[in-house]
């Protein structure tokens, strides 16, 4: 009853029915203990009523090996009845490749959050899935760089990637999963260039790009170059895409946060009333700390609610000298909206389209493919509504894309790897 009704608890309970439907696991037979077989032997013994020698047993199966020997040496003596075996055609992944692709988590140097003053300047994580094939052939591969949200989208791709690359239904590919940034704990980030939070977008494009193809076997050219992103990552996979002139060749959003009209604005958990007051409690917090204090507090973040508001702020309305508490709210108290020029900034971070898709669509033309997914998204704060008026603006601009419409998030997460194997340019 809890999982029919809640709708976070049944779409990890279908990606847990999926994963089981992907993952063959082979069943383990039990060898019998010495004690077991020793008693099998006497049970024989019982039922039989006798049994013949060791030795009589051991000279009748040395006279039956040599009789099949003689046999096959006298049948291949003559070479007319040698027929020629044809060759075992290789696997698509190599003969002897591992049933399944590796996960490594690696440190990436970060010199584009540099001016930070939460993160983490020196380094920050990223995770790799390397093909089957990767560790026993030379092959180059197209790249997916991605951006979820959370762990569990990247576990629920590399089980579906193994699935597809076995069952020769998905080509052989390196994803690149953009972890959360360190120096923020578990606050969902957008990965935009934001005085508060660093340039998380030019970490991606120059960072992390020229990191991965200077120590993986890629193939760095934008045709075999993709960006994704799902809910919060696919808003930053849609931003960067806005934004960059010849990075990647192929982009897939699914479920992006965006805003159709202020209504969604008003609507949101940003001014949830419950929302409102954590977030200003935690504003006047970080207002009285130092610095230092304030980044240690960002280290630790105990505030629950609140933390997918202060992302938000912090990427979309950060105050301009980057000082404690980081960020402009919509309220200065629960009663007392902020001044109209904030609100603006909070709308235009993940709204106004028409017009970030008007000052994009050079760079969006010169994609070789873009896909845009939706599903029912009940009860997370965010619809497919609004993704559907971001394909009606690409629509209107004349931008060619693919739609994909899902009942749920794991069907929706299906969508992205297929799309990659029909659009990437392979070696």
């Amino acid at each position: 009853d809890h999982i029919a009704g809640c709708a976070e608890c049944r779409t990890y309970y279908q990606m847990d029915r999926l994963l089981s439907k992907h993952l063959h696991i082979a069943p383990i037979r039990q060898q019998p203990t010495s004690k077991q077989q020793q008693a099998i032997i006497e049970k024989s013994d019982r039922q039989s009523g006798h049994r013949l020698p060791r030795g009589v047993l051991d000279l009748a199966g040395a006279a039956v090996m040599v009789i099949m020997i003689l046999i096959a040496w006298v049948s291949l003596r003559d070479a007319s009845l040698i027929t020629e075996i044809e060759p075992t055609p290789r696997p698509t992944v190599g003969v002897y490749a591992p049933a399944r692709g590796q996960l490594v988590t690696v440190n990436v140097p970060a010199p584009s959050l540099a001016d930070s003053p939460l993160l983490n300047p020196d380094e920050q994580t990223i995770t790799l899935y390397l093909p089957p094939s990767y560790d026993i052939s030379e092959k180059h591969y197209p790249v997916v760089y991605f951006l979820p949200k959370g762990e569990g989208a990247l576990l629920f791709l590399e089980t579906f990637l193994n699935s597809g690359i076995r069952d020769g239904e998905l080509a052989e590919m390196i994803l690149v999963s953009i972890n959360e940034p360190m120096g923020i704990k578990d606050s969902v980030m957008y990965f935009v260039n934001s005085p508060a939070t660093g340039n998380l977008s030019d970490f991606i494009l120059e960072d992390v790009i020229s990191y991965v193809d200077a120590n993986y076997r890629t193939l760095p050219e934008a045709a075999s170059r993709a960006i994704a992103g799902h809910y919060t990552g696919g808003f930053s996979a849609l931003n960067i895409a806005w934004k960059d002139q010849d990075t990647f060749g192929v982009l897939y959003t699914i479920q992006p946060t965006v805003f159709e009209s202020e209504d969604d604005l008003a609507r949101s958990i940003f001014t949830n009333p419950v929302v409102r007051s954590r977030v200003l409690l935690v504003m006047e917090q970080l207002g009285s700390m130092s610095p230092e204090e304030a980044r240690a507090e960002f280290r630790q973040n105990r505030w629950g609610l609140a933390s997918y508001t202060v992302g938000y702020g912090l990427a979309f309305a950060p105050t301009p000298d980057a000082s404690p508490p980081f960020f402009n709210y919509l309220y200065l108290d629960p009663d007392t909206r902020a001044p109209q020029g904030v609100w603006d900034r909070w709308m235009n971070g993940i709204g106004n389209l028409e017009d970030k898709v008007a000052a994009a669509q050079e760079n969006l033309e010169r994609l070789e493919a873009i896909g845009i997914g939706a599903y029912d998204s009940r009860g997370s704060g965010f619809n497919s509504t609004a993704v559907k008026h971001l394909s009606e603006v690409m629509t209107a601009a004349g931008i060619p894309y693919t739609w994909h419409e899902s009942d749920d998030v794991s069907e929706g997460l299906q969508k992205i790897l297929p799309f990659m194997d029909e659009h990437l340019v392979f070696e």
